[in-house]
Formats: structure tokens, C-alpha cells, sequence
């Protein structure tokens, strides 16, 4: 069983009006439209993300927490945990002010989470 997309008229024809056309339509048009320099760097950045922290906490707190059928339950716990992460970040950096903690990995490491 084939999915069907609503593709805008800049891809057929220019008619004012939407058509919908079949799934692999779809992606041969942005194939040829998009070139192989565009997809490798869009593939590259849509998957960046997952090397930040905050996505993986983020990832991880709507898996154990969130309702999956439930958009805004997930909505809701990615907001969760961003606010708690942005919390334990902060804590730990104040916690390794006070104690004056110098170690070059956790330098490194409350540079990562600052910036």
C-alpha cells in the first residue's frame, strides 16, 4: 500500500492548485531539485543534533515518560527535559565553583554545556 503526499504546484506544472501524487514521485522530484551536495549536508546537520547532550536527555525522557500517541505529552516532557537539564547544568557548574574543582576534563566539559 502506497502513502499519498500533498505536494505544491511548484513541483507540477505551476497550477495554483495542490495534486497529490504518489510517495516515490516525491522524492525522485527533491532528488533531482536538491542535488547530492544538499542531501549529504542536510542529512549531516539533521543528525548533529544528536550528539548534543540536551538532545539525548531530551530523547530519553520522552521515551520512559512520554505517552507516544500523545503529541502533547511529548511536547510537554522535551520541555521537562530541557528545564531540568538547563538545572542540573547550572548546579553543576556553581558545585564546581565553590568546591574549586580544576581538572582539564571537567573544563572541558562545563565549556561543552556553557556554550
Amino acid at each position: 500500500m502506497q502513502q499519498w503526499h500533498v505536494v505544491d504546484m511548484e513541483y507540477i506544472n505551476n497550477k495554483p492548485q495542490r495534486h497529490v501524487v504518489y510517495t516515490n514521485v516525491v522524492s525522485n522530484l527533491n532528488k533531482m531539485q536538491n542535488g547530492i551536495i544538499y542531501s549529504v549536508l542536510k542529512f549531516v546537520f539533521d543528525n548533529l543534533k544528536y550528539l548534543s547532550i540536551v538532545e539525548l536527555f531530551k530523547f530519553l525522557f520522552v521515551k520512559f515518560f512520554a505517552d507516544r500517541n500523545d503529541v502533547l505529552s511529548r511536547v510537554k516532557y522535551s520541555r521537562l527535559a530541557v528545564d531540568i537539564f538547563i538545572i542540573l547544568k547550572w548546579t553543576l557548574v556553581i558545585v564546581l565553583l565553590k568546591w574549586s574543582i580544576n581538572n582539564s576534563f571537567l573544563t572541558f566539559l562545563v565549556w561543552y554545556l556553557i556554550i
